[in-house]
């Protein structure tokens, strides 16, 4: 397989690891686009753009040059902070994603396109919290990569849409590129700092090392053909209950003699109950602290297994129980450290 791959989001949590795996390929050029980081793995070429502008923020000399020697566009950009603001969410998520296809078009160049396995969630961003006074609900972020994903289905390209789990660090190291919001999850926990989690035992948690994913990714770049137009890079029938997850976090943080204590599982309603009656009023940084944890949990408060490729894709594995696991005690072990 030869030819050239531009990888947007390259800095990211998963475009970095994507990065990595693809420049171990044989016969393929990277080209990473940055927002502003530059990439320090070697034989990578690293451009400045921004995909929230037309012609991805390109020189135009610059992006006519890419468009004659890009073939595959692998786009990892994308707006994950819950918190941002919807505008912000349009703009990185919706349009860097139109501005993407329309790179592809130009170039002729096939596009992988990452999305994630909680669309099929129904939660939008008029779903209501689960505890009032929640400034992290993921509907809004969820709306927005659906919109990307009906962008790139319009779109008169070739296009595989790769829908991605919660992501975990490197399944060795439990190295990360950047933190999001179960990174700090699982730091809290390690600190002994949430007693509760608003979440039953049977709830599912699809979550991924991000080098088995980005390996999975590039595995699809190295294979053009017959390739479904929606793939899974899940854990599906092997993701973990939050009782495997609790369980994992604890005793690996135990082994290492931290304080860690195995956090109470309960329902949302009961942990609103607790802190009504425990005289926390809403508004409080208490209270938001436990609203937003509870409307972290949203995507996972559900029992359903999704769909998984890894493993029917060429050059893919599909996933154990146990190597999920071993995978969130590497990022117990990087948190405690």
């Amino acid at each position: 397989m030869r030819g050239t791959v531009l990888v947007t989001g390259a800095s990211g949590l998963v475009g970095s690891a994507v990065v990595q795996a693809l420049r171990h390929r044989s016969g393929l050029d990277v080209v990473a686009l940055t927002h502003r980081q530059q990439i320090a793995e070697p034989g990578v070429r690293t451009v400045p753009g921004d995909i929230t502008a037309p012609r991805l923020g390109l020189d135009e000399d610059v992006h006519a040059e890419l468009a004659c020697t890009v073939t595959q566009v692998v786009h990892c950009a994308a707006q994950v902070g819950w918190l941002k603001a919807g505008a912000q969410l349009e703009a990185t998520n919706v349009e860097g994603t139109r501005h993407t296809c329309a790179f592809a078009a130009t170039a002729r160049a096939r596009l992988i396109h990452l999305s994630t396995a909680f669309v099929e969630l129904p939660l939008t961003a008029s779903s209501s919290a689960p505890v009032p006074g929640s400034r992290n609900h993921p509907g809004g972020y969820l709306d927005s990569k659906r919109a990307a994903e009906q962008l790139v289905r319009e779109a008169p390209i070739d296009a595989v849409i790769a829908r991605i789990p919660g992501m975990l660090g490197n399944s060795r190291t439990g190295e990360t590129a950047v933190l999001q919001g179960f990174h700090r999850f699982v730091a809290a926990a390690v600190q002994g700092r949430i007693p509760a989690v608003p979440l039953l035992p049977a709830s599912v948690l699809d979550i991924m090392a991000t080098d088995v994913v980005a390996e999975a990714i590039a595995a699809l770049v190295c294979s053009p053909g017959g390739t479904p137009p929606l793939v899974w890079l899940t854990a599906g029938p092997a993701a973990p209950t939050m009782a495997q997850v609790a369980a994992t976090v604890t005793e690996t943080a135990g082994a290492l003699g931290l304080p860690a204590v195995a956090p109470e599982l309960v329902e949302v309603a009961e942990l609103a109950r607790r802190l009504s009656t425990s005289g926390i009023r809403p508004g409080t940084p208490a209270w938001r602290r436990v609203a937003d944890l509870s409307a972290m949990c949203e995507v996972y408060r559900h029992e359903r297994r999704f769909p998984s490729h890894l493993g029917a894709i060429p050059g893919t594995s599909a996933p154990t129980t146990q190597s999920v696991l071993d995978a969130l005690a590497a990022l117990t072990r990087r948190s405690a450290r």
